[in-house]
């Protein structure tokens, strides 16, 4: 099954909910709005109220519009609209954790339900051939892939598009400082190729030894009367405590890759925060105060860089960690489709 069948074979367990699905579109177009307004008004409060010359652009010209004429009053209004903007913010976000969940839940429930049918109508041979701990992984565990894929695609969807407006916003007010934050992209998607092949790898690994461990547990526990009879207590500790290792070894393995991606992605974005902040602040010195310009580089308009910026890398994070987290999920989900797919009835 390819990549592409896998990720729309996931999708169909969440089409039922097609309404919450709007109302979560809806969710995090709002968050996205909010976000990207977030700023503004501190720049409006530096650049055109507190500032003896004002140089606010067409985007300044809309907040004063709703403002009283006074500079009190537009000082106590763009608190207002601060502070209306954040909670307008945590509300959307509430909001779209809240569909999260119910997508989660009502999803993963009907993966489970074709999951035990099919378990239950797989024949003597199937079950005789694998260990029940497997099925068991399968059910409880393995059941949240589609659901993973799902969360995954609609993360990275809000973050192409939360990318595409900032940049085109970012472009507008200055193109050399906004080429600049985005020096780190080819070493963040080095990375996320380096890293995303070892982590499928080892997940696909850490899955099968997980349910490997289930499957032995379960085994143990139903021979504990034999043990007891047989004295035979110590030959089954070593044999827990060797697939314990095993399970253990696996995850650790998982984890260092899983946390030395994050590092050097995280290196990189760092250095570049960096040059944009010495950058920018340079752009400041040198319009308004160096050689000053009517239309140069203002601290208002560098308020809003940094905060973009910092809201930036998050959606470049998703963007640059798909592969890594969806093929985790595509993993599990591989193994959730291929019992549905086992022939029988």
């Amino acid at each position: 099954m390819t990549d592409v069948a896998v990720y729309r074979r996931a999708l169909t367990y969440f089409l039922q909910d097609r309404l919450r699905i709007a109302a979560l579109v809806a969710m995090i177009a709002i968050s996205v709005s909010v976000g990207l307004l977030e700023a503004w008004p501190l720049a409006v409060l530096v650049d055109s109220v507190l500032s003896s010359e004002p140089k606010g652009n067409w985007i300044h010209s809309y907040f004063l519009a709703v403002l009283p004429k006074d500079k009190p009053g537009q000082i106590a209004g763009l608190v207002a609209i601060g502070l209306g903007l954040q909670l307008v913010g945590y509300a959307a976000w509430m909001g779209r954790m809240m569909i999260n969940y119910y997508l989660n839940y009502r999803g993963t429930t009907r993966v489970r339900f074709d999951l035990f049918t099919k378990l239950q109508n797989l024949g003597l041979t199937y079950h005789r051939s694998r260990p029940q701990g497997d099925s068991i992984y399968r059910l409880t565990t393995d059941a949240f892939g589609p659901w993973g894929i799902v969360d995954v695609v609609i993360g990275t969807s809000v973050a192409a598009v939360t990318l595409t407006v900032m940049t085109i916003i970012l472009f507008s007010r200055n193109v050399n400082l906004t080429l600049a934050a985005f020096t780190v992209a080819p070493f963040m998607i080095w990375s996320n190729w380096r890293f995303g092949v070892r982590i499928h790898k080892r997940a696909l690994d850490s899955k099968q030894i997980d349910a490997d461990l289930t499957a032995h547990i379960q085994q143990a526990m139903a021979r504990v009367p034999l043990a007891q009879a047989f004295r035979r207590e110590a030959f089954e500790f070593r044999r827990f405590s060797g697939a314990v290792g095993r399970s253990v070894e696996a995850l650790l393995s998982l984890n260092w890759q899983e946390q030395l991606y994050p590092l050097a992605r995280d290196g990189v974005l760092s250095v570049g925060g960096a040059i944009i902040l010495g950058y920018g602040g340079w752009l400041v010195y040198r319009d308004q105060f160096l050689v000053p310009v009517a239309d140069g580089m203002t601290v208002g308009t560098l308020l809003i860089f940094i905060d973009y910026l910092r809201k930036l890398w998050d959606p470049l994070k998703w963007l640059s960690e798909f592969f890594a987290k969806v093929r985790i999920f595509e993993a599990a989900s591989r193994r959730v489709f291929h019992v549905l797919d086992e022939p029988g009835a």
